[in-house]
């Protein structure tokens, strides 16, 4: 029912599986880059991914992205998959259609995956927070205002930048899994991740927020060589291990 990619690891003792929603400004399509940060997150964490390929915008504007994001979770829960045994992980832009697409499945009544993992989120389109204006110079990712609000008007084409689904930060978040957000200290996104984690503790969920020094947006996608990405990609394992336990094969 949906695009996408599996990247399956054969010494996956748990049975873990991950459903990757990349970046790209809901507009640009996955790359290379995206299908290496995926293979490194996944091979740290021991698990299967399914890397989906939603719709984009201009062309299929908001909700379209969340519905895929819904309806890839729900697919791999109809193909037998333990909710217990899914972690939705996302970066930037795909971090929006998680959390939305997770508030969404709550309000449903599906079950819920294990945890969550959003590395540089962007989750806020009224862009209201304060590094938005005060890291413009600091990140060199992203660096242009004009072009933000572009973004947001190809992606919400007249629907309200408030309405709870287009900017999850400001919805109701309680009940979603424990999340674990990554954010670099200069980043002119760093304010969705440190603000998402503090909406997510005052809702009742367990959240925790890294923030990296001198790291751009995106650094995950670095490679390895570079100390700080292996050691946020190692950690992201560490937690989706931590949260998906190892499972014994039956008669053990």
């Amino acid at each position: 029912p949906v695009d996408g990619e599996w990247m399956s690891f054969p010494e996956n003792p748990g049975q873990r599986t991950l459903l990757y929603i990349h970046g790209g400004s809901f507009v640009l399509g996955r790359s290379a880059v995206h299908n290496a940060l995926v293979a490194n997150i996944s091979s740290e964490a021991a698990a299967d991914a399914f890397v989906l390929d939603y719709r984009l915008a201009p062309e299929d504007p908001f909700p379209a992205g969340i519905e895929d994001v819904k309806t890839a979770y729900r697919w791999l829960l109809a193909r037998g998959t333990d909710p217990s045994q899914v972690a939705i992980v996302a970066d930037s832009a795909g971090g929006s259609l998680a959390l939305a697409a997770l508030v969404s499945l709550r309000d449903e009544g599906a079950p819920l995956p294990a945890a969550t993992a959003l590395l540089s989120p962007w989750v806020d389109m009224t862009l209201s927070g304060d590094s938005v204006l005060t890291n413009l110079e600091t990140d060199p990712i992203v660096s242009s205002l004009e072009a933000m609000n572009v973004v947001v008007r190809l992606y919400l084409q007249g629907c309200s930048a408030e309405e709870p689904l287009a900017s999850p930060l400001f919805a109701d978040l309680s009940g979603l899994p424990p999340t674990l957000i990554h954010v670099g200290a200069p980043e002119v996104l760093r304010d969705d991740g440190t603000r998402l984690a503090q909406n997510l503790r005052d809702a009742g969920c367990k959240a925790w927020c890294d923030v990296y020094p001198r790291m751009p947006h995106g650094w995950h996608a670095l490679g390895t060589r570079i100390p700080e990405t292996k050691r946020s990609l190692t950690e992201i394992g560490e937690f989706l291990k931590e949260m998906m336990p190892d499972r014994l094969p039956a008669g053990h």
